[in-house]
C-alpha cells in the first residue's frame, strides 16, 4: 500500500466511524429517554439505521476497489448487483424519511388536534414499514435495467462504472432528483399552511391574544420544518459532485481506469449527508442537546430530559 492508498483508507475510516457513532447515538438517546420517542424522532432514527447500513455495505467495497483495486474479494457479478442495490435502496429510505417527517409537520399544523389524536406509534411503524418495502421495491425494479450486464468476474468496482452508463441517466437525473424536488415542494407548501393558519389566528384572537405555549409550539413547528429543510439542501449538495464525476466518466472527460482524488471526494460525498444529519439534529434540536448533556452526567441512570 503506498502513501495515497494511507491517506485514502485513513480519511474512509474516520468517516465511517464518524458517522457510526453520530447515527448510533440518536438510537442510544432515544432508549435511554423515553420522552425522546415521539413519532418524528422514529422516523429519524429510521433514516440513522440506513445511514449506518450504507456505511456498513458499501465501505468495504469501495475501499477494496476504488482504492486498493483488489481483485480477489469484491468481485463478482453477483456481488456488484447486491451493493448497487443496497446503496440505491437506502438513500432512498433516506430520501423518503425527510418526506415523511414534512408531511408529519404539515398535518400536525394543518388538523392539529385532530391530526394528533388519530397519529399513534403503532401506525408509525407500519408507515416506517411501508416506507423500507416501497423503497426495495424500487431498487429492485431500477435492477431491471443493470441485470443482463455480465463482465465476468471482475471487481465490482467496474461493474459500478457499467452499471452508471447504463440506468446513470434514469437514477442521476429523474428518480433521486424527483424525490429532493418533492420534498422541497411540501417543504415550500407547509411553510404556506404555516404562515395562513398564523395570519387566520391573529385576526380571530388578536396577535396578543395567543397563549405562550401556542407560540412555543408554532415556533417549534417551524424550526422542526426548517431543521428537515437543511437536511434536504445538505443532501443535494452533497448529491452533486458523484452526479458531476459520473457525467465526465461518461462522456470520456475523466478516464474510467483511473482513480482520481476528484473521483474519490465526489462518490464520498455521496456518504456525508448521513455523518452530517446526526449533528444537524443536534445542533438545531434543544431536545437532542439536553438528552447528550444529560446522557453525559447520567449514562446508567433513569431520569428524563424536562422541557
Amino acid at each position: 500500500m503506498d502513501l495515497d492508498e494511507g491517506v485514502r483508507l485513513s480519511i474512509l475510516l474516520v468517516i465511517f466511524l464518524v458517522t457510526f457513532i453520530s447515527n448510533a447515538s440518536v438510537g442510544v438517546l432515544m432508549y435511554r429517554f423515553k420522552n425522546l420517542r415521539t413519532i418524528p424522532n422514529l422516523i429519524i432514527l429510521s433514516s440513522c439505521i440506513a445511514d449506518i447500513l450504507n456505511q456498513v455495505f458499501n465501505i468495504p467495497g469501495f475501499a477494496a476497489g476504488y482504492i486498493a483495486r483488489d481483485n480477489k474479494y469484491f468481485v463478482g457479478r453477483w456481488l456488484a448487483l447486491v451493493m448497487s442495490s443496497l446503496n440505491l435502496f437506502l438513500v432512498l429510505v433516506n430520501l423518503m424519511s425527510m418526506t415523511l417527517m414534512i408531511l408529519d409537520r404539515l398535518c400536525a399544523f394543518k388538523f392539529n388536534l385532530a391530526y394528533r389524536v388519530w397519529r399513534t406509534r403503532s401506525k408509525a411503524y407500519k408507515v416506517i414499514a411501508v416506507k423500507w418495502i416501497s423503497c426495495f421495491v424500487i431498487s429492485m425494479l431500477l435492477l431491471v435495467p443493470i441485470w443482463d450486464i455480465d463482465l465476468g468476474n471482475v471487481a465490482t468496482y467496474k461493474y459500478r462504472s457499467a452499471y452508471f452508463f447504463r440506468r446513470g441517466t434514469l437514477v442521476s437525473f429523474i428518480v433521486l432528483p424527483f424525490f429532493i424536488v418533492n420534498n422541497a415542494v411540501v417543504g415550500i407548501v407547509t411553510c404556506s399552511v404555516i404562515k395562513h393558519k398564523n395570519k387566520i389566528n391573529a385576526k380571530k384572537m388578536g396577535v396578543h391574544a395567543k397563549s405562550v405555549l401556542d407560540q412555543t409550539r408554532k415556533l417549534n413547528e417551524i424550526n422542526a420544518i426548517k431543521t428537515i429543510g437543511v437536511t434536504v439542501v445538505v443532501f443535494f449538495v452533497f448529491y452533486l459532485p458523484g452526479t458531476v464525476y459520473g457525467v465526465m466518466e461518461r462522456v470520456g472527460s475523466i478516464s474510467s481506469t483511473k482513480t482520481s482524488w476528484f473521483g474519490f471526494a465526489a462518490y464520498r460525498c455521496l456518504f456525508l449527508p448521513g455523518l452530517l444529519n446526526p449533528f444537524i439534529y443536534a445542533i438545531r434540536t434543544r431536545r437532542f442537546r439536553r438528552a447528550l448533556e444529560c446522557l453525559l452526567k447520567d449514562p446508567f441512570g433513569s431520569s428524563e430530559i424536562t422541557q
